[in-house]
């Protein structure tokens, strides 16, 4: 995989001096490590809001690689991998530049919200418009100043609001470069990106860009193991594509660990009750098979199967004990070889490699 790392960035590992970095009207020298505040929108009450940018643009040439978190805003376990991160020794001295934005919706960061000031969910509306409502003129401003400078792009989410999600990875399989970076995440599953018009996905692959996300854990919780996995996977990340120098505990990419999804789907509650689950995350189960039950907390119906839509593996549950018709609860992930996964993915710290 080298090889593949060299030809992709053949025109990019020179070996000379790095160039000055142009970046939200701010010249960065080789060397420098800054951190920026780009303005954002002004919302109704003048309240002045920035997102943070924090840069480190080493001597030697080398690729761009750009980290973002938040991007629903209530997502936090990202915020802490960029910051932790950051704070690694390992990269001290680097080739090429990183650039981290812990959160692009600041907003709703701040609101503990998945949405901006006009209610719009971000990630729905790239690449945005200059003349556009305020996220319109927010995707903008992200795309035209920083996305638009990086060769590669590791956006880092969690699941929903009390939604809990294996570590899995997504990407585009048909990009042979994309896999190997998903790969190096050191994350057991990876299923294929679903680059929907708006997303930012949708802009990379327009704009032949890496486009790799991270996504694990809940929305508005801290997981220390979750975190920890997260850092060290990017820095292996970095190691891989010769960012920084390898080490003993470099890991490259290996088949037999990774397991590409054949697709996902959600298991949807078919009545209004406590759900009280009969299966846990990771647990392998069978189209038909009873993996909860619905009870009407009043008394009323008794108790109604939920039923497994597929031959999958738990990769995501709601963790909410009251559940609302049509309500997704489980989402079963499919792959062609079910009990081989299920070897790696049965324990959940499996998930987290140490």
């Amino acid at each position: 995989m080298e090889e593949l790392i060299e030809k992709y960035f053949e025109n990019i590992y020179t070996g000379k001096k790095n160039k000055v970095l142009h970046i939200c009207n701010t010249a960065v020298n080789p060397g420098e490590e800054i951190s920026l505040a780009m303005q954002l929108p002004e919302i109704l009450d003048l309240t002045p809001m920035y997102m943070p940018i924090k840069i480190k643009h080493g001597q030697k040439a080398g690729p761009c690689l750009l980290i973002i978190g938040s991007l629903h805003g209530d997502g936090f376990n990202g915020i802490e991998i960029i910051n932790k991160v950051k704070l690694q020794s390992a990269i001290s001295k680097i080739n090429g530049t990183l650039i981290c934005v812990p959160a692009i919706n600041v907003f709703g960061m701040v609101n503990r919200s998945r949405v901006t000031v006009d209610h719009k969910v971000l990630n729905s509306i790239f690449p945005g418009a200059p003349d556009g409502t305020y996220s319109e003129r927010l995707a903008e401003m992200f795309v035209k100043n920083i996305f638009d400078i990086a060769d590669i792009c590791i956006n880092i989410e969690t699941g929903g609001k009390d939604h809990y999600n294996i570590p899995q990875v997504y990407t585009n399989f048909e990009s042979e470069i994309s896999s190997y970076i998903a790969r190096s995440l050191k994350v057991n599953i990876i299923s294929e990106c679903d680059a929907k018009e708006g997303t930012l996905e949708k802009v990379a692959f327009e704009r032949s860009k890496i486009f790799v996300t991270l996504k694990s854990g809940e929305a508005m919780r801290f997981d220390s193991k979750l975190i920890s996995s997260g850092v060290k996977g990017i820095i292996n990340v970095l190691r891989q594509i010769g960012m920084i120098s390898k080490n003993r505990e470099s890991t490259k990419p290996t088949d037999s660990l990774v397991f590409n999804t054949q697709g996902n789907e959600w298991v949807q509650a078919p009545k209004s009750g406590l759900c009280i689950g009969a299966k846990k995350l990771g647990d392998h189960v069978k189209k038909g098979e009873k993996i909860a039950l619905i009870r009407e907390p009043l008394g009323k119906f008794g108790e109604i199967p939920v039923l497994a839509t597929c031959d999958g593996i738990i990769t995501c549950v709601n963790m909410l004990p009251l559940v609302y018709e049509s309500e997704p609860i489980y989402k079963l992930s499919r792959f062609k070889q079910l009990a081989k996964v299920a070897e790696h993915v049965q324990d959940l710290d499996l998930q987290v490699k140490q």
